[in-house]
């Protein structure tokens, strides 16, 4: 009797010795797949991606060391009385948004800063697309540099625009803005400080955190910039920048990596690297809003983006900002606590 329990009890034992050694094999096996799991995706999926969407150094030194009027392949002329330009960042074959634009907020008729010559509006385009000639001797304010034309080269066709605009007219004002931004150009002339202060005027981005996926078009590669935290920035759609602002943003140009997320690069990282101060304007919004704040019944909005390149949505647009009517006392409350951060 005695004999049989210990017989049973061996081959209890056995097997779960047995057991054992099979749940530690599957556990190793386990971690085997997913270190190569881990191994592919990092090596054979990410980090190829994340090579291939490494910002173009090489690029943005030529800009910054070559002859400026080398880069321009068409050059508008901007009034002698005009001190801001606004600089349109465009497509080339989107003729018909600047066409509105033309009609809608940078056209005399609505504009008297425009009338007055007070504003020169110009649109920046790259390459890729020439049916732009016709458009360019009717209109005469295409700016077009040497640059292909595309999302990420943003940053290099705003860097030739900068050092252009910095040789042939500095002392100039530039309101960067997009083309799917509407716009009350009189109503920046306001906001207007001196030239010589380094600021710039926008919606402050505060405390985002730099993308790190491959897939974004906002990717931001940790070797380039490894905060946890990017420095406050400017949404990208609209900001005011100084002449002051100007020279001190290409003067720290040149000792920076490039990221090709413009907003980001130019108002935050080179703005940091110069000490200048990012001033909140509140009349420079970056979403739309059913009413506007208003002083001694005269509305305060300048502008806010409709993130569409229809023509036809922007000419609405253009229609509500126009007619945008006050925000009242409690209504001011209410969307204040709805719509503003």
């Amino acid at each position: 009797m005695s004999e049989t329990l210990s017989i049973r009890r061996r081959l209890k034992h056995s097997r779960r010795v047995r057991t054992s050694s099979v749940r530690v094999i599957l556990q190793n096996l386990l971690a085997l797949c997913r270190a190569v799991a881990t191994y592919l995706t990092t090596r054979v999926i990410f980090l190829p991606a994340a090579i291939s969407k490494q910002p173009n150094q090489t690029l943005y030194d030529d800009i910054l060391n070559s002859n400026v009027n080398t880069l321009n392949l068409s050059s508008p002329t901007i009034n002698e009385r005009s001190y801001v330009i606004v600089l349109v960042c465009s497509k080339p074959n989107d003729f018909e948004i600047r066409q509105t634009i033309r009609r809608t907020w940078a056209s005399p008729i609505h504009s008297k800063a425009v009338r007055k010559k007070i504003v020169t509006v110009i649109f920046l385009i790259g390459t890729g697309h020439d049916n732009f000639i016709a458009e360019d001797e009717q209109f005469g304010d295409i700016l077009r540099v040497d640059v292909l034309d595309s999302y990420t080269n943003i940053v290099y066709k705003l860097l030739a625009a900068y050092r252009w605009i910095e040789l042939n007219y500095p002392g100039k004002f530039i309101l960067k803005i997009d083309s799917d931004v509407v716009v009350i150009l009189d109503r920046i002339l306001n906001r207007i400080s001196s030239g010589k202060a380094k600021t710039i005027q926008c919606y402050v981005n505060q405390s985002r955190k730099p993308m790190r996926s491959t897939a974004s078009k906002w990717y931001i590669p940790p070797s380039i910039y490894s905060g946890h935290y990017l420095p406050n920035y400017c949404s990208g759609p609209t900001y005011l920048i100084t002449p002051a602002t100007l020279s001190a943003i290409l003067q720290a140009s040149h000792y920076a990596k490039v990221i090709e997320v413009e907003d980001v690069f130019f108002t935050g990282l080179l703005a940091r690297k110069a000490n200048i101060k990012l001033q909140q304007e509140r009349g420079i919004w970056h979403l739309w809003k059913p009413s506007q704040p208003c002083v001694n019944g005269l509305g305060t909005v300048i502008s806010y983006p409709i993130h569409s390149t229809s023509a036809i949505k922007l000419q609405r647009a253009w229609h509500h900002l126009s007619n945008l009517r006050c925000r009242w006392f409690l209504e001011r409350i209410v969307f204040s606590l709805i719509f503003d951060d």
